[in-house]
């Protein structure tokens, strides 16, 4: 995968990790039932870490 699409990837991430904190983060919002009513999906790993680590380019 060209680090291109890595950068994209990385910076549409943040771009909706930023919204939920920004909801999320605001006093009073974490009291909300909307949590449990619409939990967020678990990451999960589609590739053994061993493998992962092979690619990963410090």
């Amino acid at each position: 995968m060209p680090f291109s699409e890595i950068r994209e990837q990385v910076m549409n991430l943040n771009r909706v990790l930023r919204g939920h904190d920004a909801y999320y983060g605001i006093a009073g919002n974490f009291r909300h039932r909307i949590k449990k009513r619409f939990p967020l999906q678990r990451p999960k790993l589609h590739r053994p870490y061993a493998a992962l680590q092979v690619l990963a380019v410090l």
